[in-house]
Protein backbone atom coordinates (compact mmCIF):
# COMPACT_ATOMS: atom_id res chain seq x y z
CA UNK A 1 0.00 0.00 0.00
CA UNK A 2 1.63 3.38 -1.07
CA UNK A 3 0.06 6.22 0.73
CA UNK A 4 1.20 10.17 -0.32
CA UNK A 5 0.88 13.04 2.73
CA UNK A 6 1.62 16.71 1.37
CA UNK A 7 3.27 18.08 4.03
CA UNK A 8 4.01 21.88 2.99
CA UNK A 9 2.79 23.69 -0.78
CA UNK A 10 6.06 26.05 -0.68
CA UNK A 11 8.42 25.27 -2.94
CA UNK A 12 11.87 27.33 -4.05
CA UNK A 13 11.66 25.94 -7.96
CA UNK A 14 8.42 27.45 -9.89
CA UNK A 15 8.30 24.69 -12.58
CA UNK A 16 6.11 24.90 -15.36
CA UNK A 17 4.97 21.33 -15.69
CA UNK A 18 3.72 21.36 -11.54
CA UNK A 19 0.10 20.22 -10.69
CA UNK A 20 0.03 21.91 -7.31
CA UNK A 21 1.12 25.38 -7.81
CA UNK A 22 3.36 25.41 -5.35
CA UNK A 23 3.98 28.16 -3.47
CA UNK A 24 6.85 30.62 -2.44
CA UNK A 25 4.73 30.83 0.88
CA UNK A 26 5.10 28.81 3.55
CA UNK A 27 1.63 26.82 4.19
CA UNK A 28 2.31 23.99 5.96
CA UNK A 29 -0.23 20.84 6.42
CA UNK A 30 -3.37 21.62 7.81
CA UNK A 31 -3.55 17.80 9.82
CA UNK A 32 -2.10 16.98 12.88
CA UNK A 33 1.28 13.91 13.01
CA UNK A 34 -1.89 12.59 15.24
CA UNK A 35 -4.04 12.26 12.22
CA UNK A 36 -1.41 11.08 9.95
CA UNK A 37 -0.64 8.05 12.88
CA UNK A 38 -4.18 7.40 13.27
CA UNK A 39 -4.57 6.92 9.19
CA UNK A 40 -1.51 4.61 8.98
CA UNK A 41 -2.55 1.90 11.96
CA UNK A 42 -5.74 1.72 10.26
CA UNK A 43 -3.99 0.09 6.95
CA UNK A 44 -3.05 -2.98 7.47
CA UNK A 45 0.21 -4.58 6.21
CA UNK A 46 3.30 -3.15 4.80
CA UNK A 47 2.94 0.43 3.96
CA UNK A 48 5.28 2.48 1.87
CA UNK A 49 4.83 5.96 2.79
CA UNK A 50 5.92 9.10 0.55
CA UNK A 51 5.80 13.00 2.08
CA UNK A 52 5.47 15.47 -0.73
CA UNK A 53 4.95 18.94 -1.47
CA UNK A 54 5.88 21.65 -2.70
CA UNK A 55 8.94 20.49 -1.59
CA UNK A 56 9.04 18.46 2.10
CA UNK A 57 12.77 19.34 2.74
CA UNK A 58 11.22 22.67 3.35
CA UNK A 59 8.90 21.55 5.82
CA UNK A 60 9.71 22.67 9.60
CA UNK A 61 10.94 19.54 11.43
CA UNK A 62 11.15 16.96 8.78
CA UNK A 63 13.54 14.70 10.42
CA UNK A 64 11.21 14.90 13.70
CA UNK A 65 8.30 13.91 11.73
CA UNK A 66 9.98 10.84 9.86
CA UNK A 67 11.67 9.78 13.00
CA UNK A 68 8.48 9.59 14.94
CA UNK A 69 6.64 8.15 11.95
CA UNK A 70 9.32 5.15 11.89
CA UNK A 71 9.23 4.47 15.68
CA UNK A 72 5.28 4.70 15.96
CA UNK A 73 4.20 2.79 13.01
CA UNK A 74 5.15 -0.77 12.06
CA UNK A 75 5.82 -2.35 8.28
CA UNK A 76 6.52 1.00 6.98
CA UNK A 77 8.66 2.61 4.42
CA UNK A 78 9.32 5.79 4.17
CA UNK A 79 10.34 8.04 1.37
CA UNK A 80 10.09 11.57 0.09
CA UNK A 81 9.45 13.43 -3.68
CA UNK A 82 11.76 16.35 -3.91
CA UNK A 83 13.90 18.41 -5.85
CA UNK A 84 16.49 17.89 -4.06
CA UNK A 85 16.88 21.47 -3.59
CA UNK A 86 16.99 23.22 0.23
CA UNK A 87 16.75 26.43 1.74
CA UNK A 88 20.16 27.63 3.71
CA UNK A 89 19.20 31.15 4.93
CA UNK A 90 16.87 31.72 1.82
CA UNK A 91 19.30 30.60 -0.40
CA UNK A 92 18.77 27.59 -2.34
CA UNK A 93 21.88 25.24 -1.95
CA UNK A 94 21.39 21.49 -2.43
CA UNK A 95 21.33 19.02 0.07
CA UNK A 96 24.60 18.93 2.62
CA UNK A 97 26.06 15.73 3.51
CA UNK A 98 25.52 16.25 6.60
CA UNK A 99 21.73 16.79 6.07
CA UNK A 100 22.03 13.70 4.15
CA UNK A 101 23.21 11.99 7.23
CA UNK A 102 20.73 12.86 9.21
CA UNK A 103 17.99 12.14 7.07
CA UNK A 104 19.12 8.28 6.71
CA UNK A 105 19.31 8.42 10.86
CA UNK A 106 15.86 9.38 11.05
CA UNK A 107 14.66 6.33 8.87
CA UNK A 108 14.14 7.99 5.43
CA UNK A 109 14.85 5.20 2.53
CA UNK A 110 13.72 6.15 -0.84
CA UNK A 111 14.09 10.07 -2.68
CA UNK A 112 12.29 10.42 -5.83
CA UNK A 113 14.19 13.06 -7.58
CA UNK A 114 12.74 15.51 -10.01
CA UNK A 115 14.62 15.53 -13.22
CA UNK A 116 13.41 16.76 -16.21
CA UNK A 117 16.48 16.37 -18.90
CA UNK A 118 19.78 15.40 -18.76
CA UNK A 119 20.61 18.61 -20.03
CA UNK A 120 21.39 21.18 -17.68
CA UNK A 121 19.97 24.19 -19.79
CA UNK A 122 16.76 22.06 -20.31
CA UNK A 123 16.40 20.98 -16.57
CA UNK A 124 16.69 24.60 -15.57
CA UNK A 125 14.48 26.11 -17.95
CA UNK A 126 11.56 23.45 -16.60
CA UNK A 127 12.12 24.88 -12.87
CA UNK A 128 12.77 28.24 -13.35
CA UNK A 129 16.03 28.26 -11.45
CA UNK A 130 19.47 28.56 -12.90
CA UNK A 131 21.96 26.00 -11.35
CA UNK A 132 19.19 23.52 -10.29
CA UNK A 133 20.53 20.88 -12.19
CA UNK A 134 24.00 21.03 -10.45
CA UNK A 135 22.02 20.86 -7.28
CA UNK A 136 20.29 18.27 -7.68
CA UNK A 137 23.31 16.16 -9.01
CA UNK A 138 25.21 16.88 -5.95
CA UNK A 139 22.30 15.94 -3.36
CA UNK A 140 21.99 12.74 -5.00
CA UNK A 141 25.61 12.11 -3.87
CA UNK A 142 25.10 12.84 -0.54
CA UNK A 143 21.83 11.11 -0.30
CA UNK A 144 23.91 7.76 -2.14
CA UNK A 145 26.76 8.01 0.11
CA UNK A 146 24.54 7.16 2.95
CA UNK A 147 22.72 4.65 1.70
CA UNK A 148 19.44 6.18 0.54
CA UNK A 149 17.99 4.66 -2.46
CA UNK A 150 17.74 7.17 -5.92
CA UNK A 151 14.58 7.02 -7.68
CA UNK A 152 13.72 9.31 -10.86
CA UNK A 153 10.21 10.84 -11.33
CA UNK A 154 10.26 12.23 -15.17
CA UNK A 155 7.25 14.43 -16.47
CA UNK A 156 7.39 14.22 -20.23
CA UNK A 157 6.61 17.18 -22.22
CA UNK A 158 7.05 18.03 -25.72
CA UNK A 159 10.96 19.63 -24.30
CA UNK A 160 11.76 16.06 -23.08
CA UNK A 161 10.32 13.43 -25.21
CA UNK A 162 12.44 13.06 -28.17
CA UNK A 163 15.46 12.45 -25.78
CA UNK A 164 13.89 10.77 -22.27
CA UNK A 165 16.11 7.95 -23.01
CA UNK A 166 18.69 10.14 -22.47
CA UNK A 167 16.93 10.73 -19.18
CA UNK A 168 17.72 7.33 -18.17
CA UNK A 169 20.96 6.72 -19.26
CA UNK A 170 21.42 9.75 -17.17
CA UNK A 171 19.93 7.16 -13.69
CA UNK A 172 21.95 4.72 -14.93
CA UNK A 173 24.63 6.83 -14.27
CA UNK A 174 24.27 7.69 -11.09
CA UNK A 175 22.85 4.19 -9.50
CA UNK A 176 19.18 5.11 -9.94
CA UNK A 177 17.33 2.07 -9.37
CA UNK A 178 14.10 3.31 -11.21
CA UNK A 179 12.96 6.09 -13.46
CA UNK A 180 9.26 7.13 -13.10
CA UNK A 181 7.95 8.08 -16.24
CA UNK A 182 5.27 10.65 -15.43
CA UNK A 183 1.95 12.14 -17.31
CA UNK A 184 1.46 15.23 -17.52
CA UNK A 185 -1.90 16.13 -16.48
CA UNK A 186 -3.02 19.85 -17.44
CA UNK A 187 -3.88 21.07 -13.96
CA UNK A 188 -2.27 23.62 -11.57
CA UNK A 189 0.55 25.69 -13.20
CA UNK A 190 1.09 22.92 -16.38
CA UNK A 191 -2.42 24.04 -17.10
CA UNK A 192 -1.07 27.96 -17.67
CA UNK A 193 2.26 26.36 -19.71
CA UNK A 194 0.40 23.97 -22.25
CA UNK A 195 1.31 25.77 -25.04
CA UNK A 196 5.23 25.44 -24.50
CA UNK A 197 5.36 21.94 -22.69
CA UNK A 198 1.91 19.97 -23.65
CA UNK A 199 2.41 16.70 -25.19
CA UNK A 200 -0.44 14.43 -26.78
CA UNK A 201 -1.62 11.11 -25.60
CA UNK A 202 0.43 9.57 -28.21
CA UNK A 203 3.69 10.60 -27.67
CA UNK A 204 2.98 10.27 -24.05
CA UNK A 205 3.02 6.83 -25.14
CA UNK A 206 5.56 6.66 -28.16
CA UNK A 207 7.95 8.04 -24.88
CA UNK A 208 7.04 4.60 -22.74
CA UNK A 209 7.52 2.62 -25.61
CA UNK A 210 11.14 3.89 -26.71
CA UNK A 211 11.93 3.52 -23.59
CA UNK A 212 10.67 -0.29 -22.93
CA UNK A 213 12.66 -1.35 -26.40
CA UNK A 214 16.33 -0.03 -24.74
CA UNK A 215 17.91 -2.71 -22.49
CA UNK A 216 17.51 -0.70 -18.93
CA UNK A 217 19.38 -1.16 -16.02
CA UNK A 218 16.71 -0.50 -13.72
CA UNK A 219 13.31 -0.37 -13.29
CA UNK A 220 10.49 1.32 -15.65
CA UNK A 221 7.23 2.53 -14.06
CA UNK A 222 4.76 5.13 -15.71
CA UNK A 223 1.82 6.41 -15.10
CA UNK A 224 -1.23 7.08 -16.96
CA UNK A 225 -0.45 4.06 -19.05
CA UNK A 226 -1.86 0.89 -17.84
CA UNK A 227 -2.45 -0.71 -21.24
CA UNK A 228 1.21 -0.87 -22.19
CA UNK A 229 3.05 -0.90 -18.44
CA UNK A 230 2.05 -1.08 -14.69
CA UNK A 231 1.90 1.99 -13.18
CA UNK A 232 4.03 1.24 -9.90
CA UNK A 233 6.34 -1.95 -9.28
CA UNK A 234 4.05 -4.59 -7.93
CA UNK A 235 0.85 -3.51 -9.91
CA UNK A 236 -0.41 -5.54 -12.94
CA UNK A 237 -0.97 -4.24 -16.49
CA UNK A 238 -4.50 -2.89 -17.06
CA UNK A 239 -5.30 -2.43 -13.40
CA UNK A 240 -5.35 0.94 -11.82
CA UNK A 241 -3.86 1.32 -8.23
CA UNK A 242 -5.91 4.47 -7.59
CA UNK A 243 -7.98 4.05 -4.26
CA UNK A 244 -7.12 0.62 -3.45
CA UNK A 245 -3.48 0.37 -3.40
CA UNK A 246 -2.76 4.15 -3.12
CA UNK A 247 -4.15 6.98 -1.54
CA UNK A 248 -3.17 10.96 -1.99
CA UNK A 249 -3.58 12.97 0.96
CA UNK A 250 -3.89 16.95 0.31
CA UNK A 251 -2.26 19.77 2.57
CA UNK A 252 -5.47 20.36 3.59
CA UNK A 253 -6.05 16.98 4.41
CA UNK A 254 -8.87 16.09 2.15
CA UNK A 255 -7.94 12.50 0.46
CA UNK A 256 -7.96 11.20 -2.87
CA UNK A 257 -7.06 8.01 -4.66
CA UNK A 258 -4.37 10.07 -6.70
CA UNK A 259 -2.48 13.04 -7.05
CA UNK A 260 -3.48 13.52 -10.47
CA UNK A 261 -7.12 13.85 -9.44
CA UNK A 262 -6.85 16.11 -6.45
CA UNK A 263 -8.27 19.25 -7.99
CA UNK A 264 -11.92 16.97 -8.39
CA UNK A 265 -14.27 17.14 -6.08
CA UNK A 266 -16.03 14.01 -7.30
CA UNK A 267 -13.01 11.82 -6.27
CA UNK A 268 -12.72 12.86 -2.55
CA UNK A 269 -13.02 10.00 -0.47
CA UNK A 270 -13.47 12.45 2.68
CA UNK A 271 -11.04 14.12 4.88
CA UNK A 272 -7.94 12.79 7.35
CA UNK A 273 -9.34 14.16 9.96
CA UNK A 274 -12.78 12.56 9.52
CA UNK A 275 -14.10 9.72 12.69
CA UNK A 276 -15.06 7.51 9.75
CA UNK A 277 -12.43 8.26 7.14
CA UNK A 278 -11.41 4.14 6.66
CA UNK A 279 -15.12 3.83 6.13
CA UNK A 280 -15.36 6.00 4.01
CA UNK A 281 -12.35 4.47 1.82
CA UNK A 282 -13.78 1.41 2.16
CA UNK A 283 -17.26 2.47 0.68
CA UNK A 284 -15.01 4.33 -2.18
CA UNK A 285 -13.60 1.13 -3.48
CA UNK A 286 -16.62 -0.23 -4.56
CA UNK A 287 -16.79 2.24 -6.79
CA UNK A 288 -14.26 1.99 -8.24
CA UNK A 289 -13.52 -0.23 -11.74
CA UNK A 290 -10.33 -0.37 -12.07
CA UNK A 291 -10.31 2.29 -15.21
CA UNK A 292 -7.60 4.54 -15.19
CA UNK A 293 -8.44 7.98 -13.56
CA UNK A 294 -5.46 9.94 -14.88
CA UNK A 295 -7.02 10.91 -18.25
Amino acid sequence: MEIHFEIINQCLLSCRHCSSMASKLKLEKEYSKQDMIKLLKAIKGEKEVFLTGGEPLLYTNLDGMLNDLQTQITDISLGIFTTGIISDSGQAKPISQKYAEKLAECGLKVCYLSVYSHLEQEHDWMTRLQGSYKMIKESISHLRAVGIEIRFNSVVTNRNMSSFNKIIEFAESIGATEVRILKLIRQGRAKECWEDIGVTEQNYKNVIQNAMKRRNKLRITASGAIDILPCRHGCNIQTCPAGKWLIYVTNNGDIFPCASVKRKVEYKIGNISEMDIVKNWNLFQTKLDGKILCK
